[in-house]
């Protein structure tokens, strides 16, 4: 990334170790010269910690008694219809008496013919590796309870907790690597290359400082070189290139031509060009800068117009390797757009502040409207907390076409047992199997979110930002090809936006609260006014009118017309 002062001293030897992306924002910024830091972080910490382990199965209770149908030749003893009640009760009554040759519990931990109490059993089994309150605290029926609990859950281990940290990190490597697939693809040529400038005899002995960057303006477009002595004296762009040469132009037509420059000594120097190659180091880059990679954190720095792309891509391959725990291992996502110009001080403070405020997230209380399971896939109609709707595609089956006994559980309301999958944590949690769900339902999720902030002032920084749940994003960019169809001019759309801003702002209090009937009575002039200006109609006006009231019309209008800049044809 291009730093200032003597700083830009070590920029080639980064090059080198870059793995083919860029180091300077100038490149990466886009054709509005604006650029955007993406921070995606997995909570990954309760699932470290344990907590979250207590949804995993390392066996199902029902599993493990229909392939366990006889035990040493006799019956087993646990009703399959209630396989958990079943076993509890079963431990429950073997508590008087340390049997070490029961068939049952011996068939479920080999360890137990080895031991010669129930203490001691405990307090390798469940002590050890739970947080569970010591044997002595216990009444009979809940020390059974959690025996059976531990025999079944997959335990917080250093290898189970290795594999969280290394999933976690190869999800941001894979990430990487399409982000640097993206941006190799782009149609214009330019933006992902460099040239090296050889400057005409008059303007070679400028004083040019060795690694030293230099930046100006070629046209109208932003204009930066690196001058490289160990490469014949040469300058190597650090810019956009797109901006100064049209797709079908060639490198060789900035021969002849001049332009002024100034370094970080401050001192203007003119660059007369020569002769145009290709750079002798790297001569063609991805416009994306990695700042870190952890299993916790991943920030890159992408151009602002490209930023969706990578945002939904993100999202695709977290839906693709979560979708089972999907509910609690949420994939968060702040977002910080700036003018290139913008001190990076401020990029990187704003940055924090949005983490620390995502990392608050709470669970929430999600309740089923529909679910349906075909082809091991179950698909869930959620209602979320804030009434809108949420679609979940759960896998609930495995490669092989067996049902996924180990991990699509959701923690419910319940306090019953209801499905012959459904397992309690001793402390009261129940967790349903994601095809066992019925409608009514309501289970506990830690939402993913996405927060967003545009830094056109360094001040905007310090303002609280508002978080939105992470399909909301895509949500969003639909709301805005809906405006694309069905707006006649980006004239009426302005307009017609500035009309539901002046009456939103008066029917609310000055902490953003609505007045006693404001909000319905903005939401029907919302309708009227996007049926009349923009000409909606049908599902689509009720769908922009609830985009509206939600705020993310809003939201929609801001990023494209505000961030992006956009444009609409009549």
């Amino acid at each position: 990334m291009r730093g200032c002062g003597r700083s830009a001293q070590r920029t080639l030897d980064a090059w080198l170790n870059s793995e083919g992306d860029t180091i300077w924002i100038s490149e990466v910024a886009d054709s509005n010269d604006r650029v955007a830091l993406l921070s995606f972080s997995l909570d990954i910490e309760a699932g470290i910690s344990g907590t979250h382990i207590d949804s995993l199965r390392a066996q199902s209770i029902g599993e493990w008694r229909r392939f366990n149908a006889e035990l040493k030749s006799h019956q087993n003893p646990i009703d399959s219809s209630k396989p958990l009640t079943s076993l509890v009760q079963y431990v429950r009554a073997k508590l008087p008496d340390f049997d070490k040759n029961d068939p049952v519990l011996r068939s479920l931990q080999e360890g137990y013919r080895c031991e010669g109490d129930w203490a001691t059993f405990y307090s390798k089994i469940v002590e050890d590796r739970s947080g569970a309150p010591e044997w002595g605290q216990l009444d009979a029926d809940t020390k059974a309870q959690w025996i059976v609990h531990q025999l079944f859950r997959k335990l917080p281990s250093p290898g189970r907790i290795y594999r969280f940290w290394r999933t976690a990190e190869a999800f941001f490597d894979e990430l990487l690597l399409r982000f640097r697939e993206i941006a190799s693809a782009h149609p214009k040529r330019w933006r992902t290359r460099r040239l090296a400038l050889q400057p005409d005899d008059a303007t070679a002995h400028n004083g040019w400082q060795d690694r030293e960057t230099y930046a100006g303006r070629l046209g109208d477009a932003p204009f930066e070189v690196l001058y490289d002595q160990a490469d014949s004296g040469r300058l190597v762009t650090i810019c956009n290139l797109a901006r100064c040469l049209a797709a079908d132009k060639s490198g060789q037509s900035l021969q002849g031509r001049f332009v002024e420059v100034k370094g970080d000594d401050g001192r203007t120097r003119t660059l007369t060009i020569q002769q145009v190659h290709d750079p002798e180091k790297i001569a063609a880059y991805a416009p994306v800068i990695r700042l870190e990679r952890s299993p916790q954190r991943f920030p890159v720095i992408v151009p602002l117009e490209c930023a969706p792309a990578r945002l939904e891509t993100a999202m695709e391959k977290w839906q693709e390797e979560f979708g089972r725990v999907w509910d609690r291992m949420p994939l968060r996502v702040g977002i910080v757009a700036f003018p290139r110009m913008r001190p990076f001080q401020a990029v990187i403070e704003s940055a924090r502040n949005l983490e620390a405020d995502l990392a608050e997230t709470k669970g929430e209380v999600w309740r089923v409207r529909e679910r349906r399971t075909k082809d091991g896939i179950t698909a869930l109609a959620l209602v979320r907390s804030d009434r809108a709707y949420e679609a979940v595609l759960v896998p609930t089956a495995l490669p092989d076409g067996r049902e996924d006994v180990f991990y699509p559980y959701l923690r419910v309301e319940d306090r019953e047992l209801r499905d012959a999958r459904d397992f309690q944590h001793p402390e009261g949690p129940v967790y349903r199997h994601a095809a066992a769900l019925r409608p009514g339902d309501g289970v506990v999720v830690h939402p993913s979110r996405v927060t967003t902030v545009f830094l056109d002032a360094a001040a905007r920084r310090f303002e609280k930002a508002r978080s939105w749940y992470l399909s909301d994003f895509r949500r969003m960019r639909e709301t805005w090809d809906m405006l694309a169809r069905v707006t006649p001019s980006l004239t009426a759309l302005r307009g017609a936006w500035a009309e539901l801003e002046e009456r939103q702002i008066a029917w609310r209090t000055p902490d953003g609260a609505w007045l006693p009937g404001g909000e319905a009575g903005w939401t029907a002039l919302a309708r009227a006014v996007l049926r009349n200006r923009l000409g909606a109609s049908a599902t689509v006006l009720e769908q922009l009118t609830e985009a509206a009231r939600a705020g993310v019309l809003e939201w929609a209008i801001e990023w494209h017309l505000g961030w992006l800049k956009q444009e609409m044809e009549d």
